[in-house]
């Protein structure tokens, strides 16, 4: 419950959260490179609760290829953050 209220609150400030699901429909990449994020991270065994998912303004996925399906949490953290940089800051 102190992470709806959290995530709440935050959405009133101005800020879009984005909750992170394996059948998430936005890719991270795409999401508009203006807007303030929040990205939440699940567990690697349950991830974001039904109520956060519902809450999000995104949930967002990785783009997979190949036969891998998923990810260790703190792999999938690493290349959402290095999607979301780089769609701001290009090399």
């Amino acid at each position: 419950n102190s992470l709806l209220t959290i995530v709440n609150r935050l959405k009133d400030r101005g800020y879009w959260v984005c909750g992170t699901d394996a059948k998430g429909t936005v890719l991270a990449k795409d999401i508009d490179k203006d807007l303030n994020l929040v990205i939440i991270i699940g567990s690697e065994g349950f991830g974001i609760s039904r109520l956060v998912k519902e809450q999000a303004d995104f949930n967002i996925k990785i783009d997979m290829s190949g036969k891998v399906n998923s990810l260790n949490v703190s792999v999938a953290c690493a290349v959402l953050l290095y999607q979301v940089y780089n769609s701001r800051f290009p090399l």
